[in-house]
């Protein structure tokens, strides 16, 4: 049986893999099987398609559904965010239905007797998300390298430390790439002291990190993505080595693109000069709770529709919204006109907000000749990278697929998502796959699958929405306020 590793690359646009800049990466993706209509989910953000790798499900059905949310029956007063590991454990242990409402590939590899290794570079409670129930699956391994005394079991994160040394400090706001390297360090130093587990999911936390610091194309962005292609080559040099490459299977993808921030907007101040009361909870007597950003979600005190109508309409009316969504409705439209529904793109959770929205993008150019601008609400300055929404720059991701099973130097123009990550990985594994919305893109024919663009609008406000129907599986192309 196959044994399979899992390589992301946080952030990834694919137009950054190509011979100048990454080159390696580049050369790789002749070895093997290119998909070049890959999508993420909705919202484009790390922790919902992380969960959606992890579990092949969309969020209306894993449960993260943004990076931060309002979930009251865990905290009433502060929203929840996934990246501080006390909170995410926290919630691990506290939900009755757990952090994330799916199987993971972790839990599922546990009960058949398999093993994982997971490894990852984001911040420690992401890494966390990634194997929840890490602590009753004997064999396996979760190291966190932002925080690696948490990491799980300790004695075999110990034994790590002791060969590779501690994982070096790095500051988020600059650079993370070190520390990247230092977990291809320790993953290749296990991979060859020790037996490999039946799946090895390597997340590395870069570009990400470097493009909300400096932008897409800065000279510092160069520099790192330089230096994570090596790092991808020291990967590829074991795998062609000892007769791996007939032996390991290799999917390297990663979870979303970026677009650039183009000016920053103020949403609580806008809501407040409509006259509406705006906190982060209801606990200080706010009518409206809202979690700001390119891409951010809101609830109405006591759920109610009208003060929601009135809200939704408000911001159909500020320039700078860009698409909205309720929960309910016909499937298409939501429970205010105008609106789409959070139905429409998986989103509706019991955990959903009332109303989810983006902020208005454009197709414009960055400085560095980067197409795709968004308008923000958060502390990062003009002309950095950023993700969330549903620009095409943002959905599209960057897969290749490596080894015994994917036909080499070969260009696939099939609709794919992150959706299609965990079939097939369980399927090369002989686990079953039951119930997941994706496909194994290395099993049957090619799927049938239908195009279509919905719009929806309220007086002069209009919004559109593209997507591909792939069997059970949704993939978002693009969404646009239209005026």
């Amino acid at each position: 049986m196959t044994k399979f590793l899992l390589i992301g690359l946080d952030g990834l646009r694919p137009d950054f893999v190509n011979d100048e800049w990454m080159p390696l990466l580049s050369a790789l993706k002749r070895e093997g099987t290119v998909f070049t209509r890959h999508r993420a989910m909705f919202p484009s953000e790390t922790y919902v398609n992380l969960a959606s790798i992890l579990t092949g499900l969309s969020p209306d059905r894993h449960g993260i559904v943004a990076n931060a949310f309002l979930l009251p029956e865990f905290d009433t007063a502060t929203p929840w965010s996934g990246d501080d590991l006390g909170p995410v454990e926290a919630s691990i242990r506290g939900l009755p239905e757990g952090l994330i409402t799916a199987p993971t590939l972790g839990d599922r590899l546990v009960q058949s007797g398999k093993r994982a290794w997971i490894f990852s570079g984001n911040s420690a409670g992401s890494a966390r998300q990634m194997h929840p129930l890490i602590g009753r699956a004997p064999g396996h391994l979760l190291f966190i390298g932002a925080d690696w005394q948490a990491s799980q079991p300790r004695s075999l994160a110990e034994r790590i430390v002791a060969r590779v040394s501690e994982p070096p400090a790095v500051d988020p706001s600059v650079s993370t790439t070190a520390l990247q390297n230092y977990l291809i360090d320790a993953f290749l130093y296990l991979a060859e002291t020790s037996e490999l587990p039946e799946a090895t999911v390597l997340w590395l936390g870069e570009p990400d990190n470097v493009l909300h610091a400096h932008g897409l194309g800065a000279e510092r962005t160069i520099a790192e993505l330089h230096a994570l292609d090596d790092g991808i080559g020291r990967i590829v040099d074991w795998w062609h080595g000892g007769g791996r490459r007939t032996e390991v299977t290799m999917l390297v993808t990663s979870d979303h693109g970026h677009i650039t921030q183009s000016r920053k907007v103020d949403v609580t101040g806008a809501l407040r000069f409509a006259g509406y009361s705006v906190g982060a909870s209801f606990a200080d007597g706010a009518e409206v709770a809202l979690v700001p950003g390119y891409a951010g979600n809101l609830r109405v005190r006591d759920g109610g529709p009208t003060l929601l109508a009135s809200v939704a309409r408000t911001l159909m009316a500020w320039p700078e919204t860009g698409l909205l969504f309720t929960r309910g409705g016909d499937g298409v439209e939501g429970s205010v006109p105008g609106t789409f529904s959070q139905q429409l793109v998986r989103l509706q959770h019991t955990r959903s907000a009332d109303l989810v929205f983006t902020l208005r993008t454009d197709n414009d150019t960055d400085a560095f000749g980067y197409r795709g601008t968004c308008r923000f609400d958060n502390e990062l300055p003009v002309g950095v990278g950023y993700h969330g929404g549903l620009h095409p720059s943002e959905l599209s991701a960057f897969l290749v697929g490596l080894g015994p099973p994917f036909r080499e130097g070969t260009v696939s123009d099939q609709p794919t998502s992150v959706l299609d990550i965990m079939p097939t990985i369980l399927s090369l594994l002989g686990e079953a796959t039951v119930g997941l919305e994706g496909r194994s893109l290395t099993c049957g024919p090619q799927p049938c699958f239908v195009d279509a663009h919905y719009r929806v609008s309220a007086g002069s406000y209009a919004q559109v929405l593209y997507t591909t129907r792939v069997g059970h599986s949704l993939q978002i192309n693009g969404g646009w306020r239209e005026s």
